[in-house]
């Protein structure tokens, strides 16, 4: 009963933080988003970047994920569409740290775009991937 149980719960679980539609990735990565956004406005030197730069990394690491399983869900469900003025204040926020940490900090340019580029490597693999899915196709 006990294993019958715990393995409802883990599996309720599971289904539960799979995004099952666009705005249920647009909320996670909001959320995600936000997650940096925080982050990234408690740091004011290049000892606190040192600090939080794992943290930031996975969450770097989460959105990207989060934006190539949303990729390939529209890819499925081109019918689906999404507010994206809903994502303007996340956007803005993220964008007033990043310049602010890339002005005001020494050495903050250079730690944001490596906090990035892991993210944009995994993008640009996932986009080279489906063209060439699609170049089969043709």
């Amino acid at each position: 009963m006990y294993r019958v149980f715990l393995s409802f719960l883990l599996g309720s679980f599971l289904l539960s933080c799979n995004p099952r539609d666009l705005e249920d990735f647009q909320t996670s990565g909001q959320e995600v988003a936000s997650r940096i956004a925080l982050e990234l406005s408690t740091l004011h030197s290049s000892k606190e970047f040192a600090a939080k730069k794992p943290f930031l990394k996975k969450e770097f690491r989460k959105l990207a994920k989060l934006m190539v399983e949303a990729a390939d869900y529209q890819r499925k469900h081109e019918d689906e569409e999404i507010d994206l003025l809903s994502l303007h204040p996340i956007s803005d926020r993220l964008c007033y740290e990043f310049l602010r940490i890339a002005s005001d900090i020494e050495g903050g340019k250079l730690f944001l775009e490596e906090l990035q580029q892991e993210m944009l490597d995994c993008l640009d693999v996932d986009q080279r991937k489906h063209q060439k899915a699609k170049s089969k196709i043709k």
